[in-house]
Formats: C-alpha cells, sequence, structure tokens
C-alpha cells in the first residue's frame, strides 16, 4: 500500500511531475505541488526535500508556478520561472545545489550537445547555456559569454527550446527553427540557423516535449505537429509518424 502524507493544493497552486531516473537505474518520480517536493520511491511518497532543507541551500519553489524539470548529467535540474534554477542528485534531505550563475529562465531546459540550454526570462529573445555536463558554470558569469540573441528570422518571444541528437530546435508562438552544430566557444557563430515554419508556432512550454529525437508541441490553436529530421509534421491533416521510425502514413 501506498504510504502518503497531504499534498498541498489551492484554488491557485500548481507544480510539476517527472521521473528522474539515475545513471544507477533509480527511478524516483519526483511531484512539485503548492511550492512543495514530494517523491514516490518504491511504494512510500514521501516530502523528500522540505522548505527548511530547501531554505538552507538558497533555493525556492514558487508555490503558483508551473515547474519544469529535466535530467543532466545525473542531477534533476528544477526551474519555475521566478527563482534562480538548481539541481538535486536524489538524496533526501539534501544534495541541492543552485546553479548561482544560471539566470531565472523562461520554460523548460534543453540539453544539446552535453549542455543546459535556457531561455532567458528577462529576455525572451536570448538563449543562453552551460559548459560541458557543468549546470553550475557558463551562460553569462564567471567570464563566460554563452549568450546567443535569435533574432536572425523573428523578433517574437521564445517560448520553448528542445534538444536532440540532431539539432536544438526553438519555438516562437508563430514560428519555429533549429540550430545545427557543435556547440563551442564560436557557436553563435558556426551554428547553422535554419527555418522550420514562418507560421507554425508553439503554443506554450507546456504543450511541448522532446521523445528521443521528436520534437511534439501543439500551436496556439491546439493542433498537433511534430517535427522529425527538421521536417514539420501535421498530424491533425493526416499525416501521423508510425513507431518513430521515419515512416510517415495518411491513414484511410
Amino acid at each position: 500500500a501506498l504510504t502518503a502524507p497531504s499534498f498541498a493544493s489551492s484554488a491557485t497552486s500548481t507544480g510539476g511531475l517527472y521521473e528522474f531516473v539515475k545513471l544507477d537505474g533509480t527511478s524516483i518520480v519526483v511531484a512539485i505541488s503548492g511550492g512543495k517536493f514530494y517523491t514516490l520511491r518504491g511504494a512510500t511518497i514521501a516530502e523528500d526535500l522540505t522548505a527548511a532543507q530547501l531554505s538552507a541551500a538558497s533555493v525556492a519553489i514558487q508555490s503558483n508556478a508551473i515547474v519544469y524539470m529535466t535530467t543532466f548529467n545525473n542531477q534533476l535540474v528544477v526551474s519555475d520561472g521566478t527563482n534562480t534554477p538548481w539541481m538535486w542528485d536524489g538524496t533526501a534531505g539534501g544534495g541541492i545545489t543552485e546553479l548561482t550563475n544560471a539566470p531565472v529562465a523562461y520554460g523548460p531546459p534543453a540539453v544539446y550537445y552535453a549542455k543546459l540550454f535556457w531561455i532567458k526570462n528577462t529576455d525572451r529573445g536570448t538563449i543562453v547555456w552551460s559548459e560541458e555536463n557543468a549546470a553550475h558554470t557558463g551562460y553569462e558569469a564567471g567570464g563566460y559569454n554563452n549568450a546567443w540573441t535569435l533574432s536572425q528570422t523573428a523578433s517574437e518571444p521564445l517560448v520553448a527550446l528542445g534538444g536532440t541528437n540532431e539539432y536544438l530546435f526553438f519555438g516562437r508562438t508563430t514560428g519555429c527553427g533549429l540550430i545545427r552544430g557543435a556547440v563551442t566557444s564560436t557557436f553563435t557563430s558556426t551554428g547553422t540557423h535554419d527555418a522550420v515554419s514562418d507560421v507554425v508556432g508553439v503554443g506554450h512550454p507546456v504543450s511541448f516535449t522532446v521523445i528521443g529525437d521528436l520534437i511534439a508541441f501543439a500551436d496556439q490553436a491546439g493542433r498537433p505537429w511534430f517535427v522529425k529530421g527538421g521536417q514539420l509534421v501535421d498530424i491533425a491533416g493526416g499525416q501521423f509518424d508510425r513507431t518513430f521510425c521515419g515512416q510517415v502514413s495518411t491513414p484511410p
């Protein structure tokens, strides 16, 4: 039987849900609700990180914010769009590291070329990134200038980022594109910037996800789309990706 505390809830509370799988195969389901941090380990639900423990590590979770999480270098990375992002190694009651060099971010983080990417919350046309496998180093701090303002094809704010083995995808509300190439000190000049669509964009960060080498999202009208191999696939228009193997078919 599950052993569970009472979850925080209110008319305005929100949060996030994520399965954190570590390199040793350990799986921890993380549920953030109303600013509180819960985990499911096996059959036990517990508040693994209390408000006091978060505060002692100089991090916080906004109680009424959507919280985005991802796995990076065997750590869980957490961002609520209001506070500085932070990471957690899976230790109950500790293992917290504030990403002091990272900016307050908008939307979900992306992982590309072993770097952690964010959209800056205060400048949503600009992306920033960490050093390789070092979420706490890079960005625009400590002598680094890992930033790129994506204004080549449009000036609308960015909504979402997603990394695959082939490219870094970015979406605006009325358009999307991708960047190919290794992330080096000259990434802003050597990365190849391609437009995928000048019309179709990402409606909201929560309508966006990365599944392997597949980007899936809904536009502002709620219409579903895939991006695979840099090509836009209209799901609502009759195309669908079968088994994610690149076979695009039209149902009868």
